[in-house]
């Protein structure tokens, strides 16, 4: 199958969340809604993560108390 890709609303990088960003915040305005609206369908066609989900994975604290 393809690929899955973090992808950071932020500054659309890939591989990081936009909590993580190093880039300053973007404003809202119409070009991020609609980057936001792409990203959405994008992650509806099961190409990208959504960043909620991945967050438990992120967690290192949640990812080793249920490995035992």
């Amino acid at each position: 199958g393809k690929q899955r890709v973090i992808m950071c609303y932020n500054c659309e990088g890939e591989g990081h969340m936009s909590k993580q960003c190093t880039k300053p915040n973007r404003k809202q305005d119409a070009e991020w809604f609609k980057d936001k609206v792409l990203l959405v369908k994008a992650q509806a066609n099961g190409q990208v993560l959504h960043e909620e989900e991945l967050e438990f994975l992120a967690d290192p604290g949640i990812a080793e108390s249920s490995s035992n």
